[in-house]
């Protein structure tokens, strides 16, 4: 499913970096929509960009007959959208060869990741029996030679880890980094925010200079170097890999982030209500329009359809 999503995705990246090139106002605000309806969007749309500028360099040293005398004759229609089909194609394939390149150079042979689409779940199951469960619109980066570190590149998961004080299990979200303390924890990365939740053990949070011990029912919210804990009740961490969203005076954004990574839309807050905070219970489950249902009554908001999504309104 999660490959399907990825040709998709790379499809409609293809098709921007071509209609951009000669794209009105109108097709920039349209563009700008797209990339943020989803964040492998603007990777898919990034490796397109980078993949034809490879392509453009090796171009420029080829050799090639010399071009025929100059004609007034009009390029015929079908021979024109042939050639944007030929460049198409042939962007999908420096994609492939440039990210194979890229990957032998740059990324070392034993890093591997796994990734869900939106609204899918992943249970991923550790070589020393530990196991994470991955949110939608999730992905982590493991190493099979380092079996007891992970990254969280972005979205959620829930780690239930062996605890060897020996060889401290480790998890990295951009620049900063948790070690287990033999622990059950929940972890989010949204944009630039990062969510730490304890259910047992303990984690100890390492980054932006702070070093700070979480134990069960500890939150933790980072935000480039400001820093905030307060406490949840400890069962509720991690709930949502039971259906279930629990809260207790939560800003609505992490509520909204929280629901769309678990039906799959991505859900924007008006300003209005951002100042919000919310305290109850949501369930995930049934689809996301039944979801919807419930979620409007319980936050006491109106939820209008926008492009790429939904939005919460007053």
């Amino acid at each position: 499913m999660a490959d399907m999503h990825n040709d998709r995705t790379r499809a409609e990246a293809i098709d921007w970096h071509l209609r951009l090139e000669h794209g009105g106002e109108d097709d920039w605000h349209s563009f700008t929509e797209w990339l943020e309806a989803d964040p492998a969007h603007s990777r898919a749309y990034d490796s397109v960009a980078n993949a034809e500028g490879e392509l453009d360099a090796v171009l420029r040293h080829a050799e090639f007959p010399a071009p025929m005398p100059a004609s007034d004759t009009v390029e015929p229609v079908e021979s024109m959208g042939r050639n944007l089909w030929l460049r198409r194609a042939a962007i999908a394939a420096s994609i492939v060869i440039v990210g194979a390149l890229t990957f032998q150079i740059a990324q070392p042979a034993s890093t591997y990741s796994i990734a869900t689409g939106p609204g899918e779940t992943r249970e991923i199951a550790l070589a020393d029996g530990g196991t994470i469960s991955l949110n939608g619109n999730s992905e982590v980066i493991l190493d099979r030679d380092d079996t007891r570190s992970v990254e969280l590149a972005v979205g959620e998961a829930r780690f239930e880890v062996t605890h060897d004080a020996r060889v401290p299990f480790t998890v990295t979200v951009g620049a900063n980094r948790l070690v287990d303390i033999g622990t059950v924890f929940n972890v989010s990365r949204d944009a630039n925010l990062l969510r730490v939740g304890v259910a047992e053990g303990a984690v100890r949070f390492e980054g932006s200079g702070h070093s700070l011990r979480l134990g069960p029912g500890d939150v933790l919210r980072a935000r480039g170097d400001s820093i905030k804990t307060t406490s949840a009740p400890a069962e509720a961490i991690g709930s949502w890999t039971g259906g279930t969203l629990v809260y207790d005076d939560a800003p609505i954004a992490d509520v909204a982030a929280d629901v769309g990574r678990a039906v799959g839309v991505r859900i924007a807050v008006d300003p209005a209500i951002g100042s919000r905070n919310f305290s109850g219970v949501l369930q995930t489950r049934g689809g996301a329009q039944m979801v919807r249902g419930r979620m409007g009554p319980v936050l006491g908001v109106r939820i209008e359809d926008t492009t790429g999504g939904w939005t919460l309104k007053p």
